[in-house]
């Protein structure tokens, strides 16, 4: 049985927060609050740390994804994320 969830991924630039504080500027946070309205659970990934030499690899980005989606899965236990679940494009 999957998961009756729904999710948001959102990669957040540098202008996405502010000086300082780190805090999300207008637009951003309104489009969070949106999500959270239509009852998405919202993931915020940086830019930056998508496009690291690291996270190059298809692999790596969906086990980061997978992380971050069920975070208190505890390593070893079959993956709940299937193929054709995830597509990173």
């Amino acid at each position: 049985m999957k998961p009756n969830f729904r999710i948001a991924v959102t990669l957040k630039n540098y202008n996405s927060f502010t000086r300082g504080i780190v805090q999300l500027t207008g637009p951003d946070l309104l489009m969070k609050r949106h999500l959270e309205m239509l009852g998405y659970r919202q993931i915020e990934i940086s830019r930056y740390l998508w496009q690291a030499m690291y996270m190059s690899d298809e692999s790596a980005r969906q086990n980061y994804l997978s992380e971050q989606i069920w975070p208190n899965r505890r390593k070893g236990h079959a993956s709940l994320l299937e193929d054709q679940d995830l597509v990173i494009s």
